[in-house]
């Protein structure tokens, strides 16, 4: 303890200075004291609130990097404040009692060695977006929360600072750990720096500049403020840096939809995913708005863009904490927080949409088709939400658009149903096991022999054991994968071939090979011959087939992708000919040289059913065009087809699919005697 009488004082406490320690003295009237200056301090302060303002009177995302910016904001102004009141406090120590300057010093001196790891909780959260789960960062706050506690206990220890009171004297004293708060302050700046360099990869670059400014700015204002005391320059450098963040990180911008004003699809998504995560309960509304797509035709873009803008302020002015973001196009989400809200925004909406909407002087109806559903526990990830409300839009009949209903549990039992098919895919894909091919032999009833074969895939999974190709194929085709399996299946017919050609050759004349539509589209035929060509398998050998559905979706892609697969010697089949709504003229002008008749149509309930079977073969085969009828399973089935001029049968009753191996025993067997038909 120093017991320094005034002048003694005086001339020790310029000593210090001049030694740039960062001492604070409380200092008696007679005394001159040491003077602060305020300007930058205050200065700070103002333009702090201002950003305070302004980020708390916005419609806030409520995400954890919001959150957390809330609580920096909050823990600077109240740093900023005690810095101003601290610094008053020393200047006219002799009014002050040294109990409030005990208070507040601890305060201060408190949040001095917390307010830097807030730089490191709030590169957690840019980074993952959550501070949940993050053993490595409970371990970093370690050295903070002991400072803090030896900063609270300092009173009793001495260890930080005190105040004494000798001879009329108050002093201000230094204990033998104030540099700890500089030491920490380092350390925390420091390993932010370091996660900032080793996630730069993952940080954008904004982000990364953003952060590496505030850095640089507080480490700069960190070594004025120790070797100039005097001037309180710490709160300018957290304000630059909030105002900084404000701008770049905190952009609110990043979150809307510029055209609506409710929040876009990427906060949708983050949205959800917090929600889903924390479990909590999900009142979801899908409103779909009809009639727009009118509205800009009648009264041009310009026009359509202000009802969507109107249309937007209605659902932000929407009450009871409803969230709204805008999913795609004219199809809304709104989030509910309570049951009651739930049900009083779905009234608000269909009230709305009941209304007109004006623009250009003009009013015009629009309709809304409201589809929802509460059920919290059902969503593993956002992209069940999302699949879920497709399927519901994607089942709507014309005649159910502009009307509301709730997404029933079937629905959502069909749904999770596919999710759980979509992982299976996924994990056959990457883990390559699964997916295997089954084989079934085609009669050639001229021949009397089985000279075709198509190759049928088929997946397993551990957990959903056998999933049909009906089932786990229209799944691919949405999700993209379906270019993979085809691939996958080319190679595997190519290495089948390759396995067995000793016993396929000269008896197989074409290998069926099922394609997707994507294949017309997005893969260049090129590409497809390559993959067979690598494995020095004829092209005459290989036989496309395209289902009805798909020429008829894609006939002029279609068209192109077989001119020039033909000209490279390749064969294509149109599968399930007669479950669709195929132009039959269409179907003829695409270079199918053989098409597969669907085996509904062997189900002959009269006269007429069997004569326009019986025209369809005859059609065909005038037109120079191979027919396979398939779904042959009694005798009586294939000798009705093989009667009309069927020039080869597929079905169950000759092979139903078999295994690799099974098919090589079955073809080396041959046709037996009952096989022959006689037509």
């Amino acid at each position: 303890m120093w017991k320094i009488q005034q002048e003694q004082w005086y001339n020790a406490f310029i000593a210090l200075i001049r030694q740039n320690a960062a001492v604070r003295h409380y200092l008696p009237k007679e005394v001159k004291a040491l003077r602060y200056y305020y300007g930058y301090a205050i200065c700070a302060l103002v333009f702090l609130i201002i950003i305070m303002v302004s980020f708390f009177s916005a419609r806030r995302f409520p995400n954890t990097q919001n959150r957390v910016f809330a609580v920096i904001l909050w823990l600077a102004a109240a740093d900023l404040t005690l810095d101003i009141i601290s610094a008053l406090t020393i200047e006219y120590a002799a009014y002050t009692p040294a109990w409030i300057s005990y208070i507040i010093t601890t305060l201060f001196y408190s949040l001095q060695a917390a307010f830097p790891t807030v730089m490191v909780l709030y590169l957690f959260v840019i980074r993952d977006g959550s501070l949940k789960k993050k053993k490595s960062l409970r371990l970093l706050m370690i050295p903070a929360a002991a400072l803090v506690l030896i900063v609270l206990t300092s009173y009793f220890t001495h260890w930080i600072f005190y105040i004494t009171v000798e001879d009329g004297v108050i002093a201000y004293v230094q204990g033998p750990l104030f540099n700890m708060l500089y030491v920490s302050s380092a350390f925390y700046v420091a390993v932010t720096l370091f996660l900032t360099l080793r996630y730069r990869h993952i940080l954008k670059k904004k982000q990364f500049v953003s952060i590496v400014a505030f850095v640089t700015v507080v480490i700069a204002a960190a070594i004025i403020q120790f070797l100039y005391p005097k001037y309180l320059l710490t709160g300018m450098a957290i304000t630059s840096a909030m105002m900084m963040t404000s701008f770049t990180l905190q952009n609110p911008e990043d979150m809307l939809d510029l055209i609506s004003g409710v929040f876009n699809y990427s906060a949708m998504m983050e949205f959800l995913d917090i929600q889903i995560s924390e479990g909590r309960q999900l009142w979801l509304i899908s409103a779909d708005i009809g009639g727009l797509r009118r509205v800009n035709s009648a009264f041009g873009v310009t026009a359509g863009n202000t009802v969507f803008t109107e249309i937007g302020k209605f659902f932000n002015s929407l009450e009871g904490g409803v969230w709204t973001f805008r999913m795609v196009g004219t199809r809304f989400l709104l989030l509910a927080s309570t049951a009651e809200n739930f049900r009083l925004t779905i009234d608000a909406i269909e009230e709305r949409f009941k209304e007109s909407w004006h623009v250009q002087d003009k009013s015009v109806s629009l309709s809304v088709t409201i589809r929802y559903f509460s059920e919290w526990n059902f969503f593993q990830s956002p992209e069940d939400v999302i699949n879920l409300i497709d399927i519901a839009y994607s089942e709507i009949g014309a005649e159910a658009w502009g009307m509301k209903k709730r997404i029933s549990t079937d629905l959502m039992l069909q749904v999770k149903r596919r999710l759980l098919v979509e992982n299976a895919i996924r994990e056959s894909l990457k883990s390559g096991s699964g997916f295997s091919l089954n084989f079934q032999p085609i009669y050639n009833p001229a021949g009397k022999c089985f000279s075709c074969v198509e190759a049928l895939l088929r997946l397993d999974n551990p957990t959903l054991g056998s999933i049909p190709p009906s089932e786990f194929i229209p799944v691919a085709e949405k999700t993209g994968m379906i270019l993979q399996i085809d691939e996958l299946v080319i190679n595997k017919v190519c290495e089948f071939y390759i396995r067995n050609e000793k016993d396929l050759r000269g008896v197989v004349t074409r290998l069926n090979i099922n394609f997707s539509a994507a294949e017309f589209f997005k893969n260049p035929s090129i590409r497809i011959h390559w993959l067979i060509h690598d494995h020095h398998i004829p092209p005459d050998l290989i036989c496309f087939e395209v289902t009805e559905t798909a020429a008829t979706s894609h006939p002029g892609s279609l068209a192109s992708f077989m001119n020039e697969m033909i000209a490279l010697g390749y064969h294509f089949a149109l599968d399930d000919f007669g479950t669709g709504y195929a132009n039959t003229s269409r179907m003829v002008h695409l270079p199918f040289e053989t098409v597969k008749l669907d085996k509904s149509l062997l189900v002959l309930e009269d006269e007429k059913s069997r004569i326009l079977f019986s025209y369809m073969l005859s059609m065909f085969s005038r037109i120079g065009t191979t027919t396979i009828v398939e779904g042959v399973e009694t005798r009586e089935q294939a000798e009705l087809a093989c009667s009309q001029g069927a020039d080869m049968i597929q079905g169950f009753y000759y092979a139903r699919p078999m295994p690799e191996q099974d098919l090589i025993a079955f073809l080396r067997a041959g046709a037996t005697e009952d096989m022959y038909l006689s037509c």
